[in-house]
């Protein structure tokens, strides 16, 4: 999950324009205080792209994308879902 992770803060450190050692696991994601709405949709397609998950308008939710920690933690059951399938 550390892959994931580090990706994460990654995207956000380059639409935010900061280092990404600048981020935590707790940077908060929701509500667009780190980066715009409009990034955080630019990141869900790049995370759908990278690991071939498919996100639903209606997963798009405070508790899935409140932090990098609980994006990185649903993005790691995306992925477990999308093998079993």
């Amino acid at each position: 999950m550390e892959a994931i992770v580090s990706e994460i803060k990654q995207f956000i450190a380059k639409k935010a324009r900061v280092a990404p050692e600048e981020l935590s696991n707790g940077t908060e994601i929701a509500g667009g205080r780190t980066i715009p709405s409009l990034a955080v949709l630019e990141l869900v397609i790049h995370l759908e792209k990278l690991y071939q998950v498919e996100i639903g308008g209606d997963e798009i939710v405070e508790d899935n994308f409140k932090d990098v920690a609980a994006l990185a933690a649903f993005v790691q059951r995306k992925r477990k879902t999308a093998v079993v399938s």
